[in-house]
């Protein structure tokens, strides 16, 4: 069997001000720091087209679409992505 290694629990305060001034993204998990993969240029392209393609439909019902480095706040699961 093998051992996980030890993850140390922190804050989303501590989380949020250490991902200010951070090289690598991560994502905070209830309480745990995930590394996030960076992104392909084909994954980019494909992002771009579509929100190019949605923009004009969402603005109409009161949305908007971004592709990319904006943090999203899920409150009742305490995770950031």
């Amino acid at each position: 069997m093998v051992a996980l290694p030890h993850r140390k629990h922190v804050s989303p305060g501590v989380y949020l001000e250490r991902e200010r001034d951070a090289e690598i993204r991560s994502e905070y998990d209830n309480g745990f720091v995930v590394a996030m993969a960076g992104a392909s240029f084909a994954h980019n392209i494909i992002c771009t087209n579509l929100v190019v393609a949605l923009s004009p439909h969402l603005r109409n019902v009161g949305c908007l679409a971004a592709v990319s480095d904006l943090r999203v706040r899920l409150k009742p699961t305490n995770r950031y992505y």
